[in-house]
């Protein structure tokens, strides 16, 4: 079976009784295992590839509304796939979950306003049914979990480390 990445057409992989194959070349060792189960992901979601000589895009400044853009667009992606709804209520845990372990440090500032609004969108989810109404929700709940992230007493802006990995393998 072929499997082709949606990027690329000349990165076409053969799946053959588990192993990974280049349609052109034979074995290709730069695609392990995990790639090659990963290779019958449902359409739109992630697909490992091969890139010959990758480079590294231009550095540029993004407005803040690029950024938002960028950050939302990823938040979607990370959805892989599942019904926005049932996404939004897996992160309304994980929200939670982030909220419970960062209360038990003394330094953490108080979460209770972005707990009450967490609670409000949960609400919400539960009483909508459109999609567009999801896809919002969900974003909201996503910039809730955001906030709480970088109220961790334990992160320090002094130093930033920024790794730019665009072709990863």
């Amino acid at each position: 079976m072929l499997v082709f990445d949606d990027l690329d057409r000349r990165s076409a992989v053969a799946i053959e009784d588990g192993g990974c194959r280049n349609a052109e070349t034979g074995f290709c060792p730069r695609v392990d295992r995990a790639a090659c189960e990963h290779a019958h992901a449902q359409p739109g979601v992630y697909l490992p590839f091969i890139v010959e000589n990758p480079t590294t895009p231009e550095t540029k400044t993004l407005s803040a509304a690029q950024a938002t853009a960028g950050l939302e667009r990823d938040w979607l992606f990370q959805a892989t796939g599942k019904p926005l709804l049932a996404r939004t209520a897996d992160e309304i845990g994980w929200t939670r979950e982030l909220a419970k372990r960062l209360a038990r440090n003394a330094k953490t500032p108080d979460l209770r306003d972005d707990l009450a609004e967490l609670d409000q969108l949960e609400k919400r989810a539960m009483a909508s049914s459109s999609d567009q109404a999801a896809r919002g929700i969900y974003l909201a709940v996503r910039r809730i979990k955001r906030r709480i992230t970088f109220k961790n007493p334990l992160l320090d802006f002094s130093q930033l480390v920024f790794i730019d990995q665009p072709m990863p393998r």
